[in-house]
């Protein structure tokens, strides 16, 4: 099934941040980002490195 592979990353990661990470998160802080989200954190990355450029 192809969201096994998918799901076993996302569990993986939600493992190390849980067991090995001084970081703390939820359970569901571990997720993929729809298209909306993953256009919307590009847009920000592109002005942050626009702006940093010019210093």
């Amino acid at each position: 099934m192809e969201g096994d592979a998918s799901d076993k990353i996302l569990q993986a990661v939600r493992d190390l941040l849980k067991n090995r990470s001084p970081l703390k998160s939820d359970a569901d802080a571990v997720t993929v980002l729809d298209g909306t989200q993953e256009g919307a954190y590009q847009w920000l990355e592109a002005a942050f490195i626009m702006n940093a450029s010019r210093d």
